[in-house]
C-alpha cells in the first residue's frame, strides 16, 4: 500500500501547455505571471504545437529552468509523463520498439477449413461441436474443406502501447520517469512534487489483448482463457460468467501492470502519483477503456479525475474518486477541470464548477489549461487559456484565493460518510458487450439517479468497490469498515451480480445487526454465475424499497444525518448538496446550490446546541450567524445566491441559561432607482475588428475566389498536399464620418513570412509590436487608408505535405498522433485595431438564449460613441471587443436620514469582473454574487462620480463565432470548423455532421440589467 495521509500541494495548480518552441525568458516570465495570480504550481504539459524535442536536451534544460525558478520562489513543479496524451507511449518511443509492445485487441472471422491459414497474429482456430460448445482446431487441413471455422486473431495499433503488459509499462517508465530521475532526482519530493498521468487505456471499445493476458488469466481464474474466447466474442446462451472473468482479468491486469507499477515507482522516489485514467465518468465508459477506475485510485497518492466543459453532471465521477480517498486516507483529490468551457467562461462559472467538485470532496484543482503560446490552432485547443493572455488575469487572485481557502477547509478532519453504496462495476463486467451497451447504460442510469437522490437528501455516503472491500474490508458490531471509514448502513443499487467475498461480508453485517437496504433488483449471481443461495438469502434478509426520498427516509437509521435543511415552504430541501467533515469537536459543512439560475433561502437545523460561523473564503472573514435555540435544537436561516455556496463551521457548546439577546439592525424601508440613463465612456477603447473571411488565388492570372473562412481555406490548401504560393485578399470599410487621424493597426501572425499591400501599396512591417501574444504582431497602417472600401493583400507561402491532409481530417490516425500534430503553415484571422466602433453592414441580428446572432458579410469602422447604455456594449459597436471598459455617471446625493444606507446593486452582470469606484475611491472588485456594493462611506453631499469597471473574457474576440449552438458550453477544435466532433456528442447522441452557421454569434458584455440604486433605512429590533 502507498504512503498516504500527505498534503501534496498547497494551492491551485495550472496545466501549463508547452505548445511551441521553449525559450528561457518566456518560461520565467510566465512562471512569474502564475505566481502573481496565486497559482502555486504548474504541470509541465507537452502539447500539440510543441517545437522543442520532447525529452531532448533542450526540453530537459527548460524543465531545469522552471525547477530553479520554482525553488527560489516557493512554487511547485509537477511533471507530466507524456508528449500530449494518452500516457504510456513516450512520444512514440515505446511502440516503435516493435509489435510486442503495441496496443492489441481481439477480432474474429469465419473461414473455410481449406482456406484457414494460421498466421503470426492468430490466437486460435475453433470448431463448433455438435450439441454446443467449441473445440480448438489445431490442424485445419485435416477437416472437411467446407467446414467453417472461427478464426480468432489480434489486431494492433502501431501508435500506442500495450499497457496490459508489465514489461511494456516498465519500458515506458525507463524512457520517461527514469530520465527525469537521472536529471532531477535531488528535487524529487521537494520542488518537484509529483507526476501526472493522462488517460492511459487499453484498446477502447474493443476486446483488449496482450501476450501477458492468457498467463495472468490462468493465474487469476484457474482455467484457460482460450477455452472461453468463442463464447465471449460470438456469444452463448448465458455469457455473464464468461464476461465477468474476462473483464475482471483485464481490469486486474491493467491495474497491476500500470497503476500499481507506476504508483510504486513514484512511492519509492518520493513523488506523488496523480492524474487520471481514461473514461472514468460512467460504468459504460469505464468498460470501454479501463475496466474500472476505483481500484486504480488505490495506487495513486492523489487520485484524480477529468471533468471538462462549462457544466456539471450527475456526481458519480466525483463520488468514485473521493470515496477511495476517504477509505484509504488520501487527503487530497485532484480534478483536471475547466477545459472545454470556452473563451467566455467567467469566474462565476469557474466557481460554480469548482464548488460542485467541493460538494463531493474534490479539493485540488488542475486548471486546464494555460497556453504557453496562442499561435495558430493553439487558441482553439480546448479553450480557455487561463493565463496572462486574459483581460481579467490581473484580477485572478479573486478566484485563486477563494479556491485555496475553500480547499483548505474541506481538507480538514475526516469525511463524515456513514452510508456505503455498493458500486456495481462487477455487474458491468457481466453485462458489457462492446457492440451493445444498453444493459450497462441502464445500470448507469440507476446508479446516477440514486447518487443524486442521496446527495439531495444530504446523506453522507461513499461508494464501495468490491475489490477494495475484499482487500480492506471488515465487519465489527454491525458496522462495515473499508480502511479508515465505517458505515452503519449499506445500500445495494440495481446490480445483478456481486463477488463471493461481498456476499460473505453482507451476511456478517446482517448477523451483527447492521442495516442493509436494496433500492433495486436483488443480486442473483455471484461472479456472473446464478446463485440460488444468494437470491434466497437476499429475499429473506434484505429490505427492498423504491429509490425515493420517502422510502429511504423510512428505513435509514435514526440519527444518520446531523443536519436537516428545509426550504422556505417548510419542506425538506432537495436543491443543496452538502459535504460534511468532522474536525475534532467542530463540524465543517460545505453547502452548494446546484441550481445555477435560482436563489435559495431556507432553514438549517441541528440536534444539540452549536455556534455556527460562516467563512467568507478568499477574504479571511468569519461571521458568527444568528441562531435560535429551543428543545435542544439549533436553527439558523441562510440565504444563498443561484449557483452559490456557503462554508459553515458548527462548534458545540453548553448554554447554562438564556443568553442576552442584542438588538440588531433590520431594514425598515427601501427606495430603489434604476440607473437606466446612458453612461459616459471614461476613456476611449482600443476596439477590434476581426477579418475571418478572405479571397485567395494561387497566381496573379487567376480570378479571386469567392469569400472563404480562413479555417476552411486552411483545409482547402492542405488537401493540395504540396507547397504553394498564395495571395490572400481581405476587405474592410471605413465610414465617411470616421476621423482618419485615429491610427489603425492590423494584427497578423507569421508577419515575417508575409509581404503586405494596403490598397495596392507595400506595407512596411518593420515596426511590428506584440499584441496579446508574441506570435501576434501589430503593424501600423500607413496613410494609404481611405474612407469606403480598403483592400489588404498578403503574399505568402503555404507549406503542406501529404501527411498533413491525413492528420487534419483525423481519420484512421490514433490520437497519440493527432494530439501532437501541427502544421508548418496556419492561416489565422486578421484583426484591425484602433479607437473606433464597428457597425454591421446590411445586418439583421436577434438574441437567442443570451447570444447575439448577427447576420452580415461586413462590419464597417465608424466613430466610437462617447456615451453608451450599460446593459450590453456588444451591439453598440463592440462586437469583437475584449478588455476593460470604464463607464461613469453623475450621482447626486442628499442625506436626510441619519441611518440611511445607499447600496448599488447589479442584478445580473454580463462581465467577468466588476469594479466600482466612487469619487476616485475603489471598492472591492466582485467576480460573483452578491453584486451589492455599500456606497455610503464614499459619498459626499452634492454630486458624486460613480464609475463601473467591466472586464470581459476573450469569447467575442476568439469565438467560436459560427457554431450552430451559438455559444456552446463544451468547446474544442471542431467547434470552430463547422464539422461535428466528439465535443458535440457531450450533449447529443446524434449531432448533425455540419455545425457551421453563417451568422456571427456573440455574447453580451455589460451590466446585464440596468444597475439599481437602493436607499435603505434601518431600525433596531430585538430578535425573536
Amino acid at each position: 500500500m502507498l504512503k498516504n495521509k500527505e498534503m501534496w500541494t498547497k494551492g491551485c495548480l495550472s496545466f501549463w501547455s508547452w505548445n511551441d518552441k521553449l525559450e528561457p525568458e518566456k518560461l520565467v516570465g510566465q512562471l512569474e505571471q502564475f505566481r502573481k495570480a496565486g497559482i502555486h504550481g504548474v504541470f509541465l504539459h507537452a502539447r500539440g504545437g510543441l517545437q522543442t524535442e520532447y525529452m531532448g536536451e533542450d526540453w530537459l534544460a527548460a524543465v531545469g529552468i522552471c525547477i530553479d525558478y520554482a525553488r527560489r520562489h516557493d512554487m511547485e513543479i509537477w511533471l507530466y509523463d507524456e508528449d500530449a496524451w494518452p500516457s504510456g507511449f513516450c512520444g512514440g518511443k515505446v511502440p516503435e520498439t516493435g509489435e510486442r509492445h503495441q496496443q492489441k485487441w481481439l477480432e474474429y472471422e469465419w473461414v473455410r477449413a481449406d482456406l484457414a491459414a494460421p498466421g503470426p497474429r492468430t490466437v486460435a482456430l475453433y470448431r463448433k461441436r455438435e450439441g454446443g460448445g467449441w473445440t480448438t482446431a489445431s490442424r485445419p487441413e485435416s477437416l472437411p474443406p467446407s467446414e467453417e471455422l472461427l478464426h480468432v486473431y489480434y489486431n494492433f495499433n502501431s501508435y500506442y502501447s500495450d499497457l496490459l503488459n508489465p514489461q511494456t509499462v516498465r519500458l515506458f517508465i525507463d524512457s520517461t520517469h527514469e530520465v527525469y530521475k537521472r536529471h532531477f532526482a535531488a528535487e524529487f519530493g521537494k520542488t518537484i512534487r509529483g507526476i501526472f498521468t493522462d488517460e492511459p487505456q487499453y484498446a477502447a471499445g474493443k476486446y483488449p489483448w496482450s501476450e501477458a493476458l492468457a498467463p495472468y488469466f490462468f493465474e487469476l481464474q484457474g482455467y484457460d482463457l482460450l477455452s472461453i474466447l468463442p463464447d465471449l466474442l460470438v456469444g452463448c446462451e448465458d455469457a455473464m460468467s464468461v464476461r465477468h472473468d474476462y473483464w475482471q482479468t483485464i481490469s486486474s491486469l491493467f491495474t497491476k501492470s500500470y497503476a500499481e507499477q507506476v504508483g510504486m515507482w513514484c512511492d519509492e522516489n518520493r513523488l506523488c502519483f496523480t492524474g487520471h485514467f481514461a473514461c472514468e465518468d460512467t460504468l459504460s465508459f469505464q468498460m470501454m477503456a479501463v475496466g474500472d477506475v476505483m481500484r486504480k485510485y488505490e495506487w495513486m497518492h492523489m487520485p484524480g479525475i477529468d471533468f471538462l466543459g462549462n457544466r456539471t453532471s450527475r456526481p458519480v465521477i466525483l463520488k468514485q474518486v473521493s470515496s477511495v480517498a476517504n477509505q484509504l486516507g488520501k487527503k487530497q483529490v485532484l480534478s483536471e477541470m475547466f477545459g472545454c468551457s470556452g473563451w467566455g467562461v467567467s469566474f462565476r462559472d469557474l466557481k460554480y464548477i469548482a464548488d460542485w467538485h467541493c460538494s463531493m470532496g474534490v479539493n485540488v484543482q488542475c486548471q486546464h489549461l494555460a497556453a504557453y503560446s496562442l499561435r495558430g490552432r493553439r487558441k482553439r485547443d480546448y479553450p480557455p487559456s487561463l493565463s496572462y493572455h486574459q483581460p481579467w488575469w490581473k484580477e485572478y487572485t479573486l478566484y485563486t484565493k477563494y479556491a485555496e481557502e475553500t480547499h483548505r477547509w474541506i481538507s480538514r478532519g475526516q469525511a463524515a460518510s456513514n452510508v456505503l453504496v455498493l458500486h456495481p462495476i462487477t455487474s458491468a463486467w457481466c453485462m458489457h458487450d462492446p457492440g451493445n451497451r444498453r444493459e450497462v447504460w441502464e445500470l448507469d442510469r440507476r446508479l446516477g439517479e440514486l447518487t443524486e437522490l442521496l446527495a439531495s437528501m444530504k446523506v453522507q455516503f461513499d461508494y464501495g468497490d468490491e475489490h477494495l472491500l475484499m482487500k480492506y474490508g471488515a465487519v465489527k458490531e454491525g458496522t462495515l469498515r473499508i480502511g479508515e471509514m465505517g458505515y452503519c448502513a449499506v445500500l445495494l443499487p440495481s446490480m445483478p451480480s456481486i463477488e463471493s467475498t461481498t456476499f460473505t461480508m453482507l451476511k456478517q453485517v446482517h448477523d451483527q445487526g447492521g442495516t442493509i437496504i436494496s433500492v433495486g433488483e436483488y443480486p442473483e449471481r455471484i461472479a456472473g454465475l446464478p446463485s440460488p443461495e444468494l437470491e434466497q438469502w437476499c429475499r429473506g434478509h434484505i429490505r427492498q424499497v423504491m429509490p425515493t426520498r420517502k422510502a429511504l427516509d423510512a428505513v435509514l437509521p435514526d440519527g444518520l444525518r446531523r443536519l436537516k435543511i428545509y426550504n422556505d415552504s417548510g419542506s425538506p430541501d432537495d436543491i443543496l448538496y452538502v459535504n460534511e467533515r468532522i474536525d475534532g469537536d467542530a463540524i465543517i459543512y460545505f453547502l452548494y446550490n446546484h441550481e445555477k439560475r435560482r436563489d435559495w433561502s431556507g432553514i438549517l437545523q441541528w440536534k444539540g446546541k452549536f455556534r455556527i460561523s460562516r467563512i467568507d473564503a478568499g477574504k479571511g472573514k468569519t461571521t458568527e450567524l444568528e441562531a435560535a435555540y429551543a428543545d435542544d435544537q439549533t436553527v439558523i436561516r441562510l440565504d444563498m445566491e443561484c449557483g452559490g455556496s456557503a462554508l459553515l463551521v458548527a462548534v458545540p457548546f453548553h448554554m447554562e441559561s438564556e443568553q442576552d439577546l442584542q438588538p440588531r439592525l433590520h431594514e425598515s424601508s427601501r427606495k430603489t432607482v434604476s440607473l437606466t440613463e446612458s453612461w459616459e465612456l471614461a476613456k476611449p477603447l482600443e476596439n477590434v475588428l476581426a477579418l475571418d473571411y478572405c479571397q485567395y488565388r494561387l497566381n496573379k492570372t487567376e480570378e479571386w475566389s469567392e469569400r472563404i473562412h480562413h479555417l476552411h481555406l486552411q483545409q482547402t490548401l492542405t488537401e493540395l498536399q504540396r507547397q504553394v504560393d498564395v495571395q490572400l485578399r481581405y476587405e474592410f470599410r471605413i465610414r465617411e464620418d470616421f476621423d482618419m487621424r485615429h491610427s489603425l493597426r492590423i494584427v497578423l501572425e507569421d508577419a515575417a513570412e508575409c509581404t503586405l499591400f494596403l490598397n495596392g501599396s507595400p506595407l512596411n512591417a518593420d515596426d511590428a509590436s506584440e499584441w496579446l501574444d508574441p506570435a501576434m504582431q501589430a503593424i501600423k497602417l500607413s496613410s494609404g487608408l481611405m474612407h469606403g472600401g480598403n483592400e489588404l493583400v498578403i503574399h505568402r507561402t503555404f507549406r503542406a505535405e501529404e501527411s498533413d491532409s491525413h492528420y487534419s481530417v483525423e481519420e484512421n490516425v490514433f490520437e497519440t498522433e493527432t494530439n501532437r500534430y501541427f502544421q508548418a503553415t496556419e492561416l489565422e484571422c486578421i484583426y484591425v485595431t484602433g479607437e473606433f466602433a464597428i457597425i454591421p453592414e446590411s445586418c439583421s441580428y436577434q438574441d437567442i438564449q443570451q447570444v447575439h446572432a448577427c447576420r452580415t458579410q461586413h462590419f464597417v469602422i465608424a466613430p466610437q460613441p462617447k456615451r453608451i447604455r450599460s446593459e450590453d456594449l456588444t451591439p453598440q459597436g463592440f462586437w469583437f471587443y475584449a478588455g476593460d471598459v470604464e463607464i461613469q455617471t453623475n450621482l447626486p446625493y442628499e442625506s436626510e436620514v441619519g441611518n440611511e444606507e445607499i447600496y448599488l446593486e447589479l442584478p445580473s452582470p454580463q462581465a467577468v469582473v466588476i469594479g466600482v469606484d466612487v469619487n476616485g475611491r475603489q471598492l472591492d472588485s466582485r467576480a460573483w454574487g452578491p453584486y451589492m456594493y455599500r456606497l455610503t462611506p464614499y459619498l459626499q453631499l452634492g454630486n458624486n462620480v460613480l464609475t463601473l469597471r467591466l472586464t470581459s473574457g476573450l469569447r467575442n474576440l476568439f469565438g467560436p463565432h459560427h457554431h450552430r449552438d451559438g455559444n456552446p458550453s463544451f468547446v474544442g477544435p471542431s467547434s470552430f470548423t463547422g464539422k461535428s466532433g466528439w465535443e458535440d456528442r457531450i450533449f447529443s447522441y446524434n449531432p448533425p455532421g455540419e455545425t457551421w452557421s453563417e451568422p456571427y454569434h456573440f455574447i453580451p458584455f455589460g451590466t446585464g440589467r440596468a444597475p439599481l440604486l437602493h436607499a435603505m433605512s434601518r431600525k433596531a429590533v430585538m430578535p425573536e
